[in-house]
């Protein structure tokens, strides 16, 4: 290890704790948590649908005195699952998110994600307004018929990287120009964890996140990633869109957006379609020039860090000064939602 890695490590976030929340359906979501116990917690949702988290993302919060919890969603990550596609839609990863909360004992707390981890925030936002304190996001993925057709659609991300596309499509001997098809073609092998399949599919959506983007090595958490990133694909993202429909005049809490100029998974003219619905004051978009997806892009990267960092250092969190008490709640418990350490 350099000494620069070394002197980074020491402005990220320190380890506190580990513990697996079930939420049921035979789910036990994976939590970590980072920082320091009593700062202002911030949870942090990932993307995929999916991914898992990964230790790299806590540079996200390098510097920043905060209580950083980070969720494997269900059938993702160290996540465990008697069957990962078990009850997993939208509506039940965002039910999760409150789940923790309360298991945590957490009153209030940030919201940070980005991609469909952007998606599934705003959704708790407008759900859960009154625990939200600020929320920044980026690279939002919409949930609609439109946003599912630009991602598997030859039109449409499919004719920004025509090559990596035709690689797609051959992976199943598909030449249908209907999504919907494509998805079926890809159905009986991701289900059976078919190698090369879960890597032509995650490769599809890496080299949309980010030019050159590739596998270097496939690994379980890819399968799973593969898997349930097709059953939301497959059934349209559940009832997403009109989710998103339902909350758009009901967030509340300061919201920052960010997107990439070359986001190629969550095209802006998507998002931006659906924000100029949204009745928000206290909302700020930014579109990053030359920036794309992946938060391996460093013009993103820097950006949502900048964001990420005006939050926390925000005077203007409320119309009340928090204190510690303000954050934190007597801890919540009922039979859907168990504590297990691990």
């Amino acid at each position: 290890m350099t000494d620069n890695e070394i002197a980074m490590l020491a402005h990220l976030p320190s380890f506190i704790g580990q513990q697996y929340i079930a939420v049921g359906d035979g789910h036990e979501l994976y939590v970590a948590e980072y920082g320091r116990k009593g700062a202002t917690p911030v949870v942090y949702l990932h993307g995929g649908p999916g991914a898992g988290c990964q230790l790299n993302e806590l540079a996200l919060f390098e510097s920043c005195d905060l209580h950083v919890i980070f969720i494997d969603q269900r059938g993702s990550g160290r996540s465990r699952s008697v069957d990962k596609l078990a009850n997993n839609n939208v509506n039940t990863l965002v039910e999760d998110i409150d789940l923790v909360r309360r298991a945590l004992g957490i009153h209030r707390w940030y919201l940070v994600g980005g991609s469909s981890g952007a998606m599934l925030g705003w959704l708790y936002s407008g759900i859960y307004p009154q625990y939200v304190i600020a929320q920044v996001y980026w690279g939002m993925f919409i949930p609609s018929h439109q946003g599912v057709e630009w991602l598997l659609s030859e039109k449409g991300a499919g004719a920004k990287q025509p090559e990596q596309y035709l690689t797609f499509q051959n992976q199943v001997n598909s030449h249908s120009r209907k999504p919907q098809q494509l998805i079926a073609d890809y159905d009986p092998l991701i289900n059976q964890h078919d190698m090369s399949a879960c890597a032509a599919w995650i490769n599809w959506e890496l080299a949309l996140a980010m030019p050159n983007a590739q596998l270097v090595q496939l690994e379980p958490r890819h399968v799973s990633m593969a898997q349930i990133s097709h059953h939301f694909a497959k059934h349209c993202y559940f009832n997403g869109q009109m989710m998103m429909t339902m909350v758009k005049d009901k967030v509340k809490a300061r919201t920052v957006i960010i997107q990439g100029e070359y986001d190629n998974v969550c095209p802006s003219h998507i998002l931006e379609q659906y924000l100029e619905t949204v009745c928000q004051l206290n909302l700020r978009y930014h579109k990053v020039k030359q920036a794309y997806h992946s938060l391996a892009d460093p013009q993103l990267l820097s950006k949502v860090k900048g964001a990420i960092q005006a939050m926390v250092n925000s005077k203007r969190q409320t119309n009340v000064k928090l204190t510690t008490t303000d954050y934190y709640a007597e801890s919540m418990h009922s039979e859907d939602c168990l504590l297990s350490g691990i």
